[in-house]
């Protein structure tokens, strides 16, 4: 059986799309990281981006939310 698959930026936009009135939301991934604190790992490397993705997906789902500003 093969997993759910999960898009982080859509993950991310479901959450800061209510912080953010009328305003476009950068959905990149360097901007992501940057917005929730994380550090990009071997940046374009399969280990190092699944990595980096891993822990954006845990904070949005279990830690303090991202701020707009």
């Amino acid at each position: 059986m093969p997993n759910k698959a999960i898009e982080l930026s859509h993950v991310y936009h479901d959450i800061i799309k209510w912080k953010s009135v009328g305003g476009e939301i950068d959905l990149r991934f360097d901007t992501i990281s940057k917005k929730l604190d994380i550090p990009i790992l071997q940046r374009n490397t399969a280990l190092g981006d699944a990595i980096t993705v891993a822990l954006m997906y845990v904070r949005l789902k279990h830690g303090s939310p991202p701020s707009v500003a």
